[in-house]
Order: C-alpha cells, then sequence, then structure tokens
C-alpha cells in the first residue's frame, strides 16, 4: 500500500514549528518542554497519521474494488448421453424349434366321411423390438416393431411353407401421467384395460384409439377403475356409428402382503360391426390364405372377470380363473364357413342354398372359462416352472377376431381341453419352455354327421430371448 510521504512530512514540520515556539510564562507557573519529550510526541502523531491514512485506503479500495468470482467451467454436454438416458431399446425373441400336430382328423361336409390327417411339422420365429423415450417427467413415448401381421407374429418354415422377413408397426402410443391418472392415446393392448384379453389367449393383434386408467389406495387394497375406446374396423366415408369399434370398462383390486397375493377383476366389452373375415398371407402369394378360426360375429357384449391368487412361499404356487359371458343375443346363426346344413352347405360360401333350419345351432353358446395351477417362476433365473390348465371357449364367448389360442390350428372357439406346460429361465435373457394340449370341439358344425366333434393333439418346444 503506497503512503503519500508528502502529507505526512507536511503535517510533522507544522507540529515541529508549533512545539519550537511553546512558551508559556505566569507569574506563578512555567512549562518546559525537552526536545526529546517534543521529538517522542512528534513520532506518536505521525504514527497515527499512517495508520489513519491506512485505514482509508484500504476502505477505499473495497469499495471501488470487487473480486471476480472464479468461472465455473461448463461441462460439454455428450448427446449421445442425452439419448441414451431418455431412449431405451428391448426386445423379445421366440424361436419355436419344433410344432407337432398329430391324431388329427376331418370330416367330409357332404357325406359325413372322417379321414385321418398325417402329422404335421414345422418351425416357427417371431422378434419384437420395443422404444421408450421419455419426452418429459409426465409424458411417455413407445414404439413397438415386429414380424409377422396383423393377426399373426410368426415367420413359418415347414410343411410347404418357407414364409419370409415382414415387419409391421404393432404398437405405437403416447402416455400422459397426471396425479393417480393416465391416459394413453394410440395403438396399444387391449390387456391394459381387461387383463384376460392378453397373454396366449388374446396376445396378437393390437388396437386404436385412447385408455385411461386411475390408481387409489382403499385401506390396504388397491383399486384401479380402467375404461377404453378402441376404432377396430376403418371404413373410409362412413358414418361414425358404421366404424367398426370395442369400448368398454374395468375395475380390478389387488394387495400383495408377504405370504399372498391376490387380484379380483371384471368389466364389460362392448364390439359392434368387426371385420367378419381376416386374410393372412401366411405363404406370401397373391391370394393368401384365409383363416376361419370360428369365423367371426361382428357383434358381442362380454362381461369378462379373472380371479388370481398367489402364494410366493409355496414355490409361487398360483391359482387364475377366467370367466366369460356374452350377453349378446343372436336371432340367427352369424355368416359361418363352418357350420354346415344336412346337404353339406354353409351360409358363408352358399349362403342361398344354406339351409338353417337343418343345420346346428349355436346361438346359445356364450360362456367360457379358463382355469390354471402353478408353480414356480419363468421370471427368475435357475428356476423351474410348471402348469396345469383347462379351455372351455363356446363359439360366442370370445371375440374370434382377436382370441389367438395355441390349443388347435383350426378354431379360436368352440374348443376344450387341457395344456400341460413346464418351463426353465437359463438366466436373464433365455428361457426354455414346452407345451401340450389335446383339444376337442365342444359342438359339432356338420349335420351330416351331428356325433363328429374335430379335435387334435399339439405339442411345442420354445427357446424366449429377451434383453
Amino acid at each position: 500500500m503506497n503512503i503519500p510521504v508528502q502529507q505526512i512530512l507536511g503535517k510533522s514540520f507544522i507540529i515541529s514549528l508549533f512545539f519550537s515556539q511553546i512558551g508559556f510564562s505566569q507569574e506563578n507557573d512555567s512549562i518546559t518542554i525537552s526536545r526529546e519529550m517534543l521529538r517522542q510526541m512528534i513520532q506518536e502523531e505521525v504514527q497515527k497519521e499512517i495508520k489513519l491514512i491506512q485505514l482509508q485506503q484500504l476502505n477505499s479500495t473495497s469499495e471501488l474494488t470487487v473480486s471476480p468470482k472464479p468461472i465455473e467451467k461448463e461441462e460439454p454436454k455428450d448427446d449421445r448421453k442425452l439419448i441414451g438416458d431418455r431412449i431405451k431399446f428391448s426386445g423379445t425373441g421366440l424361436l419355436r424349434v419344433g410344432e407337432w400336430d398329430f391324431k388329427q382328423n376331418e370330416i367330409n361336409p357332404s357325406t359325413g366321411e372322417v379321414t385321418s390327417l398325417h402329422k404335421r411339422f414345422w418351425t416357427r420365429m417371431n422378434f419384437y423390438l420395443n422404444i421408450d423415450t421419455k419426452l418429459t417427467d409426465n409424458l411417455d413415448f413407445h414404439a413397438r416393431l415386429r414380424t409377422g401381421q396383423k393377426q399373426y407374429s410368426f415367420v413359418t418354415f415347414g410343411e410347404n411353407v418357407d414364409e419370409r422377413f415382414n415387419i409391421i408397426m404393432d404398437q405405437f402410443w403416447l402416455n400422459y401421467k397426471l396425479g393417480n391418472y393416465e391416459f394413453r392415446a394410440g395403438r396399444q393392448d387391449a390387456g391394459r384395460i381387461w387383463s384376460n384379453q392378453k397373454g396366449v389367449q388374446f396376445d396378437i393383434p393390437m388396437h386404436d384409439g385412447l385408455t385411461i386408467t386411475a390408481d387409489y389406495k382403499l385401506g390396504k387394497v388397491n383399486v384401479s377403475p380402467r375404461i377404453a375406446y378402441f376404432i377396430e374396423n376403418y371404413k373410409n366415408n362412413a358414418a361414425y356409428k358404421e366404424q367398426g369399434k370395442v369400448y368398454g370398462a374395468s375395475v380390478r383390486a389387488s394387495q400383495s402382503v408377504e405370504n399372498l397375493s391376490w387380484k379380483a377383476e371384471t368389466g364389460l366389452i362392448k364390439a359392434e360391426k368387426l371385420p367378419t373375415r381376416y386374410i393372412n398371407d401366411i405363404a406370401q402369394s397373391s391370394a393368401g390364405i384365409k383363416y376361419h378360426d370360428g369365423d367371426l360375429a361382428p357383434d358381442y357384449s362380454i362381461w369378462t372377470n379373472q380371479i388370481m391368487l398367489s402364494l410366493p412361499n409355496v414355490r409361487n404356487l398360483t391359482f387364475i380363473v377366467d370367466y366369460y359371458h356374452n350377453f349378446k343375443n343372436y336371432t340367427k346363426n352369424p355368416i359361418s364357413h363352418l357350420i354346415h346344413d344336412t346337404n353339406g352347405m354353409n351360409n358363408f360360401t352358399n349362403n342361398d342354398a344354406f339351409l338353417s333350419s337343418n343345420s346346428p345351432d349355436f346361438r346359445k353358446q356364450n360362456d367360457g372359462f379358463v382355469a390354471s395351477i402353478s408353480t414356480g417362476n419363468l421370471n427368475i433365473p435357475k428356476n423351474i416352472w410348471a402348469s396345469v390348465s383347462y379351455l372351455y371357449m363356446e363359439k360366442y364367448a370370445a371375440m374370434d377376431y382377436f382370441a389367438q389360442y395355441d390349443y388347435t390350428r383350426w378354431a379360436s372357439t368352440n374348443i376344450q381341453g387341457p395344456e400341460f406346460s413346464a418351463g426353465y429361465r437359463f438366466n436373464k435373457y433365455l428361457q426354455m419352455r414346452a407345451r401340450f394340449f389335446i383339444s376337442n370341439e365342444i359342438k359339432g358344425y356338420y349335420m351330416t354327421n351331428p356325433e363328429y366333434k374335430k379335435s387334435e393333439d399339439r405339442f411345442r418346444l420354445d427357446f424366449n430371448l429377451s434383453f
């Protein structure tokens, strides 16, 4: 710190002059100041002056000079890291090493003669790729690509079929969370609303529309009301009421405690003007192959229910029961490729010649159930899983257009029979599963031989991959 010397010397000179001229004389008193005392007084005064000047300069510097804050270095943004944080990829694949169909038979609709069919063997594979993006804290985007067609996810090889690669946009939706509510718009899974509309029963076709779910706590029980509206059959330039649609609602309650988990659900599915046929170009030919899986009624009003009980501490013993009832009253059999009269005619290809009064009546086939018991958990590596289930599904108890039961190659409804399954998970990426089905028709389709009911046994061996 620089101190102005001139200022100090000037003041010292004045002080010394002052003291050199001091004189005090009275009759009785006199003051005499020695040079030494004067020097000490001057030094003390100068020291005081120096300290005062230093203090003034320090205060002046503090007011005028602000120390700059250290500049924080901003880390460069890594676009790859940002993408990795927001976008997640996952996928599943299935390699069906073998599928055997045996003990098959068929009937001649005109004569009623039954013949046995040769065993069938083929392999299949499918692949799903999921893309999930976090757009905001409350808004998510999801897309899923998969192999296959709308009604069918597999690429098939065997029995004169050499199917090639085909990709479709299977799911595509936005999901917005607002408190206890979630709003999802786009192509999505109906199992979000009705639990028993997915899995081995209804696992292929997706649905275009809007779903809303809510979650509440009622004591220790989770309660979730859900509603849905889907457009299923687009009709260009047609009135809104003519569009094919599925809509409805459900409510589910669930609870998980240390030794017990349970879930109960009930709901209603309304379907209007659904497609009554679908074509799957499995052979990739110009004509394609028509699937007549039970044939398809256009309208349904299905009451759907599910009860699940699981005991985690008893080898994850799990019981599931699904029940279906269609309230729709059909005044006559819907158009069907399968129902034949006494002359072997059906009302799909031979409607004019078809005799409805001389054909099997399916109008009251409206009930169905699936019951299963399983042990183990295929989500845990090195874990063995086993299951036994029984399916009983009358012709109009489920929407054929969406039902994709694994039990048979020839029907989605009007079938019954058991399934025996076993599986093993090697690690988090790979599991093996074997399944055996015994299937029979509930009611015969042919008036020429009313006692005939189609049957078939089926075995599958699958390897499921995930990442």
